[in-house]
């Protein structure tokens, strides 16, 4: 079926139609009667008036052509009814508008890897392999906060002055110059000066300073003990420049009594404590 004129009152139609025609009741006797199956073609025209929103009018006629074993019969039919219709029809289309929207550029979709997972891509990172969860810079590295050469995720001493040659850890690297003393004596033993004398050599092979500590077992006064160990200290210092050490790298200073490295409440243990180490910066 096609419509070829529609309005809001009338709309005209055709139609073009087949099928079969299958005889069933008593088929003897309809075949006796010349009713026998059939192919049926039919065609027909008509128009439907609107009587209201959903209710027509529908007037047609149909001519059919039924071919039924070598014989053909026709009709023409005429027929009137109400067409009701359940379906609305489709609002009419929006109106396009008359300037077209801007194309909007899809722009390539980029995938940036960042296989570390640290917030810098791949490109950009300096330090691919940072470990999860450890804060870097904006080049991929971990931080290093008091500029010592270890990130602070390794550093047991995170505030080392700047310009201390450091250990793995991250500390002031010390030296213990197994310099020990007599109780209440500040003078440095024939034995304990051929080890001076090979730190002065370790100096001369690396570009150091050095902070030279001296230190005291408990035995006195606070007061006492550390102008004590600021004499030790000295005395070590004096051997150090008496070897070839420029008196511009050597710094001596006194710790008293405050960091014992063993137990004071044995002779031993203070004995070990009445010491001095030195401190080495780059």
């Amino acid at each position: 079926m096609r419509n070829f004129h529609e309005s809001e009152k009338v709309t005209a139609f055709a139609k073009l139609g087949a099928g079969y025609e299958i005889v069933e009741l008593d088929r003897q006797v309809n075949i006796e009667n010349g009713n026998r199956d059939s192919v049926i073609f039919d065609a027909g025209a008509g128009f439907k008036v609107a009587l209201a929103k959903h209710v027509a009018l529908k007037l047609e006629a149909v001519y059919a052509n039924k071919l039924n074993k070598g014989t053909i019969d026709q009709s023409i039919t005429f027929l009137a009814g109400l067409n009701f219709g359940f379906v609305p029809q489709a609002a009419p289309a929006a109106a396009v508008a008359a300037v077209a929207a801007p194309v909007v550029e899809k722009k390539p979709l980029i995938i940036i890897s960042d296989d570390d997972g640290d917030g810098v891509p791949n490109g950009k990172d300096k330090c691919p392999n940072t470990p999860k969860g450890v804060t870097v810079d904006a080049d991929g590295c971990p931080l290093d906060s008091d500029g010592d050469g270890v990130p602070d995720f390794k550093d047991d001493c995170p505030n080392t002055p700047k310009g201390f040659a450091v250990d793995t850890k991250g500390c002031a690297e010390k030296m213990n110059l197994l310099v020990n003393f007599e109780f209440d004596s500040a003078k440095v033993t024939n034995g304990a000066a051929s080890r001076v004398s090979t730190f002065a050599k370790y100096l001369k092979r690396n570009p150091y300073k050095a902070t030279i500590v001296g230190h005291t077992d408990n035995i006195g006064t606070e007061s006492y003990n550390l102008k004590l160990s600021k004499k030790r200290s000295e005395a070590v210092r004096k051997l150090l420049i008496e070897d070839g050490i420029s008196a511009d790298r050597l710094i001596a200073v006194g710790k008293g009594e405050s960091t014992p490295v063993a137990t004071n409440a044995t002779k031993e243990g203070r004995a070990q404590n009445r010491r001095v180490e030195a401190i080495l910066q780059k």
